[in-house]
């Protein structure tokens, strides 16, 4: 092996070596960043004959941890279900209203049910009559607003399905779109 070829050698391992680093201080430097995953690089020998004539950088890889980003989505998935579903519980409390309150269905119901008492002691007495209606009339307005507030509530969900499924189609368009160039690409070189 001659002086130049040694050289030569030599640096090519010094290339990759540097290369190598480089991508070791990027990988230090976004350690941190979100989505960001460690990337790697082996080196490639190169052959003429028998004999090693040089090294080069082979291609960077991304190390890709498949549990932990299975981990990832399922928690991320579950933590919004559950905080859709805790906003949307608060909501249908809020309409039942808090138990004894004023406005609350139980409320209305209970005052239907003594005034439905106080007519089985007193059926002949127009004013308690009056009261029972007025009850079956509180109360049945009472149930209208929720039924209309939890169709609104489910009109709302519906919408966000709709944005949420367009979304996710829109990035399984942008996904598909560079695997089909891909493809393409490769069908060409063939």
């Amino acid at each position: 092996m001659g002086l130049l070829t040694s050289l030569s050698t030599a640096m090519s391992g010094l290339r990759t070596t540097q290369a190598s680093i480089d991508l070791v201080a990027t990988n230090v430097a976004n350690a941190n960043s979100v989505g960001y995953n460690r990337r790697v690089m082996s080196p490639i020998q190169q052959v003429a004959g028998d004999r090693t004539i040089g090294v080069r950088s082979g291609e960077v890889e991304r190390l890709l941890d498949v549990v932990a980003q299975r981990q990832l989505r399922l928690e991320t998935a579950g933590a919004a279900y559950t905080g859709f579903l805790a906003q949307y519980t608060a909501q249908v409390d809020k309409m039942f209203g808090t138990p004894g309150d004023a406005g609350a269905l139980d409320t209305s119901f209970n005052d239907f049910t003594k005034a439905l008492q106080a007519l089985l002691s007193d059926p002949g007495n127009d004013s308690v009559r009056s009261s029972v209606l007025d009850a079956a009339g509180t109360l049945a307005t009472r149930i209208g607003q929720i039924s209309e507030n939890i169709q609104a509530l489910r009109s709302q969900a519906e919408a966000r399905i709709d944005l949420a499924v367009d979304r996710a189609n829109e990035l399984l368009k942008g996904i598909a779109d560079p695997d089909t160039r891909i493809v393409g690409d490769q069908t060409t070189r063939d």
